[in-house]
Protein backbone atom coordinates (compact mmCIF):
# COMPACT_ATOMS: atom_id res chain seq x y z
CA UNK A 1 0.00 0.00 0.00
CA UNK A 2 3.21 2.57 0.41
CA UNK A 3 4.08 4.85 -0.63
CA UNK A 4 0.52 6.46 -0.09
CA UNK A 5 -0.73 4.83 3.20
CA UNK A 6 1.50 4.27 6.46
CA UNK A 7 -0.03 1.87 9.38
CA UNK A 8 1.73 2.76 12.82
CA UNK A 9 0.42 0.38 15.17
CA UNK A 10 1.57 1.27 18.64
CA UNK A 11 0.41 -0.91 22.03
CA UNK A 12 -3.01 0.55 22.56
CA UNK A 13 -3.97 2.88 19.35
CA UNK A 14 -2.76 2.70 15.57
CA UNK A 15 -2.61 5.52 13.56
CA UNK A 16 -3.27 5.70 10.07
CA UNK A 17 -1.81 8.48 7.05
CA UNK A 18 -2.75 8.55 3.78
CA UNK A 19 -1.14 10.92 1.66
CA UNK A 20 -2.60 12.70 -1.54
CA UNK A 21 0.13 14.30 -3.72
CA UNK A 22 -1.41 17.50 -5.36
CA UNK A 23 1.46 18.42 -7.29
CA UNK A 24 5.08 18.47 -7.56
CA UNK A 25 5.84 20.34 -4.43
CA UNK A 26 2.55 19.83 -2.54
CA UNK A 27 0.91 16.87 -0.70
CA UNK A 28 -1.90 16.36 1.55
CA UNK A 29 -1.50 14.29 4.45
CA UNK A 30 -4.94 13.10 6.29
CA UNK A 31 -3.33 11.37 10.35
CA UNK A 32 -6.41 9.04 11.77
CA UNK A 33 -6.47 8.11 15.03
CA UNK A 34 -7.69 4.52 16.26
CA UNK A 35 -8.36 3.25 19.56
CA UNK A 36 -9.79 0.08 20.50
CA UNK A 37 -13.54 0.72 21.96
CA UNK A 38 -12.57 -0.87 25.05
CA UNK A 39 -9.94 1.52 25.42
CA UNK A 40 -12.94 4.40 25.03
CA UNK A 41 -15.00 3.01 27.62
CA UNK A 42 -12.41 2.98 30.46
CA UNK A 43 -13.33 6.08 33.28
CA UNK A 44 -10.89 8.75 32.58
CA UNK A 45 -10.17 7.96 29.05
CA UNK A 46 -8.76 10.65 26.96
CA UNK A 47 -7.24 10.34 24.04
CA UNK A 48 -5.17 13.69 23.88
CA UNK A 49 -2.54 12.13 26.17
CA UNK A 50 -1.44 9.64 23.20
CA UNK A 51 -1.60 12.56 21.10
CA UNK A 52 0.80 14.59 22.91
CA UNK A 53 3.03 11.70 23.48
CA UNK A 54 2.91 11.02 19.90
CA UNK A 55 3.62 14.79 18.97
CA UNK A 56 6.56 15.27 21.58
CA UNK A 57 8.30 11.97 20.43
CA UNK A 58 8.19 13.18 16.74
CA UNK A 59 9.02 16.60 17.59
CA UNK A 60 12.71 15.04 19.03
CA UNK A 61 12.50 12.53 15.75
CA UNK A 62 12.77 15.29 13.23
CA UNK A 63 14.90 17.84 15.19
CA UNK A 64 17.84 14.43 14.76
CA UNK A 65 17.29 14.68 11.09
Amino acid sequence: MLPNFFLNLHPDYMLMFTMWPKSVDQTDIICEWHFHPDEIRKPGFDQQDAVEFWDITNKQDWAAF
